[in-house]
């Protein structure tokens, strides 16, 4: 996940797509991001009628716009894997330059059920051709989430009992003198 036109990624293929970002998201704000679809297809490979879905589970709302993915070749990138460490394609070999399509997404955490991080479940599932051969690819992932004002709020009711312990405090020393 990056930016709108942002590069990729330093860490590719985390399970928490926005682990390198900070703050997390926050809950009940939509945040416009790109999701980056690694298909596990060879750049020397042609892609075709390629359709992709992106559902988001347990709260999370998600809005691909998919009108900015053309199924043309000319909306897929390449990306090169360092290491043998791409996926493995169709006949086993691994992938080292692949085909990765940009989805513009936008993300709307909702329903928390915790003030610090919460793990929205994100699912892409991508049908397409390649060479006049039909195949799926599908991969889950999460997104990271907090209530966006849990912290300042936290920080302000804790600030309450030190208030209230001090002007014991005052008020006994006074008695006291």
């Amino acid at each position: 996940m990056t930016r709108p036109g942002g590069q990729p990624p330093a860490r590719c293929c985390s399970t928490i797509l926005n682990r390198d970002e900070w703050p997390p998201f926050g809950t009940d704000e939509p945040t416009r991001r790109e999701l980056l679809v690694l298909l596990p297809v060879d750049s020397a490979q042609h892609v075709s009628d390629l359709h992709i879905q992106v559902a988001g589970e347990n709260g999370l709302e998600v809005t691909a716009d998919l009108d900015k993915l053309a199924p043309a070749p000319q909306a897929l990138e390449t990306h090169t894997y360092a290491n043998d460490s791409g996926p493995a394609a169709a006949d086993g070999h691994h992938v080292v330059t692949g085909w990765v399509a940009r989805v513009p997404v936008t993300l709307i955490p909702t329903k928390p059920w915790d003030i610090g991080g919460v793990r929205y479940p994100l699912r892409a599932t991508a049908v397409y051709q390649v060479e006049g051969d039909s195949r799926t690819f599908s991969a889950r992932a999460a997104v990271d989430a907090q209530v966006s004002k849990a912290i300042y709020e936290m920080g302000v009711a804790s600030l309450l009992m030190p208030l209230v312990c001090f002007g014991a405090a005052l008020k006994r020393w006074r008695r006291t003198r």
